[in-house]
């Protein structure tokens, strides 16, 4: 009896990547772009659409036909790259729906009729088409995991026999609720078109599931809201091709892989359930299908089954694990992607191993286009230029490769934060980089995204605003301490430069000092001041927090905190246009970005030392005025950030490519002397103005 082919396995999965992009194509040119926005009473489907339009904006009107030679002419091969779903299909938000499920919100929206979707996937051992295109349904699914929406495109396709010619059992069936003799296939892809996961379902129950990313040979277990869970070596084997339709009519065929599929009944993975919004039904009674990841892998942070695209939300808790492993990342600094020719403007942070080698590059773009996603961030491995095909993995981290989501034959190249060529085991000027020789270079670049920001002093407390928008905040819930604000007399010393660890404390002061006065040299009668107040109150113990109006005002004119602002006032900007104006329907919003400054302008101007990245902005309004599209606001602006060093930070920066050691004499003055840390507060208002 055959085995089952994962490589085939994978292969076959890929069909809902090529067949949903045809089935999308069926009646493109049926778009009614006539169609007023609707008018949403649902707070969450609000909040949903918001985040959405944001996460996903549509750059361009595609015309069926145009997209029909697209797809002729494209690369059909499996595994190769995806039509961006987002830019061709939408959400019908008129007949959103929002409830808790798996104790998750869940925004669930059909796929506006003004573009269909299908797919059909036929068994060639027996020549039959199996899952008929004229037997699917598609929708769109946002659920939040308590930080941020994660979107899918959720498609089923029923089975002749279930059906009984009753093509209305399909609308039976949804994300929350399937019927109890549902038979037929399930398949989750992100709006961009990348493949998530899919089930198989007979008579009610999942029978096996399967990812790009399964490659066990062995039954492993997981649970979902308490259910156990089993994955199985599939028995029965069937060779699968894809019949492909443009405007329902046959274009070609092509082999997708093999399954093998003996009969294990999967988990139903309950847990709360129900509809509009209520708090769901108990463990055991949800008869939903199962969710998009079903699988936890605890060395996978990213999609897919693989780390080559981690959400920002999870990228720090990836970074805490890679160092777990030995291995060392820098902060993150701004540069290009170059793909295939095309020049994208984002954030990089760099895997190094323990010898200093570059292994791995991630890139966060500033904004959603091309192959890329805002609040993602990618890895494009460690050579430039080049394919970048091959997955990176060292020490049990496994890194994924740029192919994952770019498709085979893609051109690879990247630039450093600052600007200047790289080659693997080096970074020149990178993070806290040889501190010793100062360059001034310009600011980092101002991303225009047409909001009107003027700065406005900020002295008198805001009065009668209400919070608006936020980031992630990314300190730990109290009572937990972020190890960066910990202090103490007993800090392991194990990897802190030894020539350090006995000096007195004034010699330790000296050089932190020193580290400081270094990377404020252009900033001489600013920032300068500033880090000596920072340290004067560092030395004093006296913890609690720290502001001062010069760093108040260099914040305020920095490239780093304007585009901050830009992206800021973009969501708000989208949230207004979703409720026409209508403030009072808009609930806080979750920021996708937050203030950094870094690069080679602030490494030497002095913001990279005495602020870098940020933990947490919360931004309060008043003042609103709307008319006709046209608005405007006053926005009180608070920056947090931690003045103190994690051991991580020592190891990385005392010695990095002739860094200071008053990184080590930092950390030894506050976990072994017992010096105390405290929070940097940025407090900044702005007048703010936007159009939609």
């Amino acid at each position: 009896m055959k085995k089952l082919s994962l490589k085939n396995l994978t292969l076959r999965l890929s069909v809902c990547l090529v067949a949903l992009t045809t089935g999308f194509i069926i009646h493109s040119c049926k778009k009614d772009n006539s169609k007023t926005e609707p008018v949403i009473t649902n707070p969450e489907v609000g909040i949903a659409k918001t985040w959405y339009e944001s996460a996903y904006p549509v750059t361009a009107i595609t015309d069926g036909r145009a997209l029909n030679r697209s797809l002729n002419t494209a690369n059909n091969s499996a595994g190769s790259s995806a039509f961006d779903l987002s830019q061709h299909i939408k959400p019908d938000w008129a007949h959103a729906i929002a409830y808790t499920r798996l104790n998750k919100k869940t925004v669930e929206i059909p796929i506006d009729p003004s573009v269909a979707m299908g797919m059909a996937l036929k068994n060639n051992n027996t020549g039959q088409e199996v899952y008929k295109k004229e037997n699917s349904k598609s929708s769109f699914l946002l659920i939040n995991d308590g930080k941020k929406y994660h979107a899918y495109i959720m498609t089923i396709i029923a089975d002749d026999a279930y059906l009984k010619n009753d093509k209305n059992k399909l609308a039976r069936n949804s994300y929350s609720k399937r019927d109890a003799d549902f038979t037929g296939v399930l398949l989750y892809l992100t709006p961009k078109g990348k493949f998530v996961n899919s089930y198989q379902y007979k008579n009610g129950k999942a029978i096996y599931s399967a990812s790009k990313s399964q490659t066990a040979t062995t039954p492993k277990q997981a649970t979902i809201g308490g259910s156990k869970i089993l994955r199985r070596e599939l028995q029965t084997c069937t060779d699968w091709y894809a019949d492909y339709y443009i405007d329902n009519e046959y274009a070609y065929t092509e082999y997708i892989g093999t399954t093998c599929d003996e009969i294990t009944t999967l988990g139903d993975g309950s847990g709360g359930g129900g509809s509009g919004g209520g708090s769901g039904s108990s463990a055991g009674d949800d008869t939903g299908f199962l969710p998009p990841v079903m699988v936890s892998d605890p060395t996978i942070f990213g999609l897919d089954g693989s780390n080559a695209q981690v959400p920002d939300d999870n990228f720090d808790n990836y970074l805490n694990y890679i160092s777990s492993q030995g291995l060392s990342f820098s902060d993150p600094g701004n540069g290009t992607a170059t793909i295939d020719g095309v020049t994208y403007q984002g954030e990089f942070t760099y895997i190094y191993d323990a010898s200093g080698n570059l292994v791995a590059s991630y890139f966060s773009p500033d904004d959603s286009t091309g192959p890329f996603q805002m609040g993602m961030e990618y890895n494009l491995g460690n050579q430039m230029p080049g394919t970048n095909t091959t997955a990176g993995s060292i020490q049990d981290v496994g890194y994924g490769t740029p192919a994952s989501y770019l498709g085979s034959g893609s051109t690879v190249g990247y630039t450093t934060a600052t600007g200047g060529g790289v080659s693997p085991g080096t970074a020149t000027n990178n993070i806290f980089s040889d501190p010793d020789n100062p360059i001034d270079a310009p600011d980092d670049p101002f991303i225009d995204l047409g909001i009107g920001v003027t700065n406005i002093p900020a002295d008198v407390p805001l009065v009668g605003g209400r919070l608006i928008a936020a980031t992630v905040d990314r300190r730990p819930a109290p009572p937990a301490v972020p190890e960066d604000m910990t202090y103490g007399t007993n800090g392991n010393t194990n990897g802190i430069n030894s020539s350090e660890i006995n000096l007195s404390d004034n010699a330790l002061f000296n050089a932190m000092a020193s580290l400081f006065h270094k990377c404020t040299f252009l900033d001489q009668g600013g920032l300068q001041l500033v880090g000596d107040k920072m340290i004067s109150q560092f030395r004093a113990k006296s913890g609690g927090q720290f502001s001062d109006p010069v760093l108040n005002q260099r914040v305020s004119v920095s490239n780093g905190y304007q585009n901050f602002i830009q992206q800021a006032g973009n969501q708000l900007n989208a949230a207004l246009r979703g409720v026409n104006g209508d403030l009072s329907q808009i609930g806080t919003i979750t920021i996708n970005t937050h203030p950094v400054f870094n690069g080679t302008y602030n490494k030497f101007h002095g913001l990279q030392i005495l602020i870098n990245d940020t933990e947490y902005t919360e931004i309060q309004i008043k003042d609103y005025n709307y008319i006709n599209g046209h608005w405007s606001a006053t926005l009180d602006i608070t920056i947090h950030d931690d003045f103190g060093l994690d051991k991580n930070d020592a190891l990385t920066y005392q010695t990095f490519l002739g860094a200071n050691v008053g990184f080590a004499d930092w950390w030894l003055l506050q976990h072994t002397r017992g010096y105390v840390p405290f929070e940097t507060i940025v407090h900044l208002r702005a007048s703010v103005t936007a159009s939609f």
